[in-house]
């Protein structure tokens, strides 16, 4: 039996004004130009390491966090911080313990680490493939940062006396309570004589706004839409007071409550720049400076972390990385703070590979897809076009009542139906093309599990599923569980009921147990604007932002009953990333050529040379989860239309060629390229034989019975996102449908006027009622 530490002393009631207020003086007095902080993240890392301390490192960590000494433990208020300060949909935190395999922690350290402060833990081979597994650490700091911060640890950091990693990441994303309309170009004063063009921001309502005279400044607080958050910008009077303002001012935490109890409701003219800069620093000199010298030297003492370690750790580096982004919308911003501790003290390659090049100069049709099932397919026509394509088609479609079983027999996700789909798809459309067959499928199915009598055939008949066989439901989850990975490939299905419409229980409890979906109720009839708003807000979350709306304004309106949405997000790096880019040239015709970025490797893929559809194949897997992207090249410029027509007839062909590519030494050319996709899917869906879910005579009955005949689709959408580049790729759709019932039919007074011109360096914090999560200065907000 482990002997259990004495008191850890964390007595831990709030995210306190003091630690911040400390840590930030000390951290900008020695930064020039912007700062940016996350001290919610730095604090959760110390106390990941004052859960292992003792003795003089623990007496320091405990002090500079401003905990009590000599009191019990109250683990529980530690945990009560992120619970009542972090919201899923705009506020994440997420610590990591990184332990290498032969190190050995403390049970009841684990333990904490993992109830306490919800730490991820996890077993990595430091000594034997450091190299990896500091690029794996990365990973997830990436992954948990909302891709904005890729690497907290440079090449090297991790080496092979590395024992143990520890990182906390806190990921902020939410828009404007009142988003700013105007903006302008303007002047920014970076000193008194030397002023910068930036682009302002503007609004006028009611904020709450205070003004000081005797630290000569003016404070505003901008709220945010959800979850309580806000933004409190700290603006010194003069244009080069922030330095003598923040020595004064951050002396104090009770200045911060004397602010905060000091704010009224003001009518205000805000002027704020849109600004985006990162940070990157070591807070080993700023630690130090705070008093907390014992970590860093052989006298540190982390025996509560492992008894096996006990007098042989020390801390090497304290790692801190932030992204900030504030723009007319509202504002992300991440934070990763990530250290080590270290003790004081390749692939098999087949010999007969044959060398080929791949040079995708030209256009072509791309996939991404695991194993064998489709995930997403495209054509790529134009790396240069980063746009998107519109179509509109107005119909409407109802509902009524059924009889039969929904016969959901389904083993895979089909190349039949991906084949089928994507050649009708692709016919209709120049250029560029991006659709998830998968999202799509999701949401066929939503309507399939609703749909009866006629309506539920044709849906049946395109999915490619047996119309007279009993459902398998469980084969249907399997899917999902099958070829999704969290962090990787995640699938949201959500069906967003009107509140004045009532969902069958069974359409309800068969689509949450067997497609994962959320059931959410929405005020469509009462103020579809509103409920439109929320629909789109659960799109761009689900897309980590990549798709900010799935339907248009007045696309849903006070008729509409049920919507259903399909999301699939996908990221992934290369297993091996491309270290070359260069100028190349790419054909769009035969005679028309443009520039484009070229990147290049050389390496084994598996490789198809077709001489009778004349095309070439490679496929390039991504690094996790058995994910590749397959890239069919026609052997002509011009001949991707052509090749669409003949290889996409017989899903036969697919497997044909997936069996048939074997490894090959080549060398590969690939264009960056990044570009969206808008397209309404009722004309393709209508062509594919699904004609009566449009109709009035459509049949929804399973969707609720006190709807029969009453219900029609009135709006199909399909929206994607691919952006391929030297490292991975990241690619995001949504699909969409709307059904509608088509046989229904502040002032305050004596308020102050002033101005907010943010226009020279400020301080600004990202709060929660009173709790900091970011401090930062700006002193130039177009670096």
């Amino acid at each position: 039996m482990q002997d259990s530490p004495p008191s850890t002393n964390i007595h831990y009631t709030t995210h306190t004004s003091n630690y911040s207020f400390t840590l930030f003086k000390e951290l900008s007095a020695s930064a020039e130009g912007n700062v940016f902080v996350s001290t919610y993240s730095v604090q959760f890392l110390l106390l990941l390491l004052a859960f292992g301390s003792k003795s003089k490192t623990g007496d320091q960590l405990k002090t500079l966090l401003h905990l009590p000494p000599k009191i019990a433990p109250n683990y529980d208020n530690i945990k009560s911080v992120i619970t009542n300060i972090e919201d899923p949909d705009y506020l994440t935190i997420a610590n990591g313990v990184f332990t290498d395999m032969a190190f050995v922690l403390r049970n009841d350290y684990v333990e904490k680490a993992r109830l306490y402060m919800n730490s991820e833990v996890k077993s990595l081979d430091f000594a034997g493939n450091p190299a990896n597994e500091e690029l794996e650490i990365n990973k997830w700091v990436e992954h948990k940062t909302n891709g904005k911060i890729s690497n907290i640890f440079e090449t090297g950091t991790v080496d092979r006396d590395t024992v143990l990693v520890l990182a906390s990441a806190v990921h902020f994303r939410n828009a404007w309570k009142n988003q700013f309309t105007d903006t302008t170009n303007a002047s920014f004063c970076l000193t008194p004589s030397k002023h910068i063009d930036v682009e302002m921001m503007r609004q006028r309502g009611l904020f709450r706004y205070y003004k000081d005279d005797s630290y000569k400044f003016s404070t505003i607080e901008l709220p945010y839409k959800a979850g309580g958050f806000d933004m409190l910008i700290i603006l010194p009077d003069k244009a080069d007071g922030l330095k003598d303002l923040e020595n004064d001012f951050l002396k104090n935490s009770k200045n911060f409550a004397y602010l905060q109890g000091n704010l009224t409701i003001h009518d205000v003219t805000v002027d704020v720049p849109k600004f985006k800069f990162e940070s990157d620093v070591s807070l080993v000199e700023t630690l130090e400076k705070l008093g907390c010298t014992e970590m860093f030297t052989s006298s540190a003492d982390f025996s509560y972390i492992s008894t096996s370690g006990a007098g042989k750790l020390k801390v090497s580096d304290i790692k801190h990385k932030t992204f900030v982004n504030i723009d007319e919308n509202g504002t992300e911003a991440t934070g990763v703070t990530g250290y080590s501790l270290k003790y004081r003290m390749s692939e098999n390659r087949p010999s007969d590979v044959k060398a080929v090049k791949f040079h995708a100069c030209h256009p072509f049709m791309f996939i991404i897809k695991k194993k064998s099932n489709i995930i997403f397919m495209g054509r790529l026509s134009n790396p240069n076009a980063y746009c998107s394509w519109y179509e509109l088609f107005d119909r409407r479609l109802t509902r009524r009542a059924m009889e039969n079983s929904t016969n959901i027999h389904y083993t895979a996700l089909t190349s039949n139906y991906s084949f089928t789909l994507f050649k009708e798809l692709s016919s209709s459309v120049e250029g560029n093309v991006f659709a998830s067959t998968y999202s799509i499928q999701f949401l066929l199915l939503l309507l399939a599990f609703g749909s009866k009598s006629k309506t539920n055939d044709q849906l049946k008949t395109v999915l490619h599923l047996s119309k007279d066989k009993p459902p398998n439901y469980e084969n249907i989850k399997a899917i999902i569980t099958k070829l999704e990975v969290p962090g990787y490939l995640t699938v949201a299905n959500g069906i967003f009921s009107d509140k004045a419409f009532t969902l069958s229980p069974e359409y309800t409890k068969n689509t949450q147990k067997y497609l994962n979906a959320e059931v959410k109720n929405v005020d469509f009839s009462g103020n579809s604007t509103s409920g439109e708003s929320e629909v789109n807000k659960w799109v761009n979350s689900k897309t980590n932002g990549k798709i900010s709306k799935i339907f248009k304004s007045g696309d849903i309106n006070k008729d509409t009953a049920l919507v259903l949405a399909s999301a699939v997000h996908f990221q992934n790096s290369w297993k091996s990333p491309f270290t070359e880019t260069k100028n190349a040239s790419f054909c769009l015709t035969a005679a028309k050529h443009i520039n484009i970025k070229m990147m290049h490797q050389t390496g084994h893929f598996k490789y198809f040379k077709d001489d009778r559809y004349k095309f070439s194949a490679v496929e390039i897997p991504y690094k996790v989860g058995g994910y590749d992207m397959l890239i069919i090249l026609p052997d002509k410029m011009d001949a991707v239309k052509n090749l669409e027509d003949v290889f996409l007839k017989k899903s036969k062909n697919y497997a044909y060629l997936l069996s048939n590519m074997t490894v090959h030494n080549v060398e590969l050319d690939v264009p960056k390229f990044k570009f969206e996709s808008d397209l309404n899917l009722e004309k393709t869906m209508q062509k594919l034989g699904c004609t009566e879910m449009f109709s009035p005579s459509a049949d929804f009955s399973e969707l609720s019975s006190s709807a029969a005949g009453k219900l029609k689709v009135t709006s199909m959408k399909h929206k994607t996102y691919v952006e391929v580049n030297e490292d991975g790729t990241e690619a995001a759709a949504v699909t969409g449908v709307s059904i509608a019932n088509y046989n229904l039919e502040y002032i305050q007074s004596n308020i102050k006027t002033v101005k907010f011109h943010a226009c020279h360096p400020f301080l600004f914090i990202i709060k929660k009622d009173k709790d900091i999560i970011f401090m930062g200065r700006l002193s130039d907000p177009t670096v």
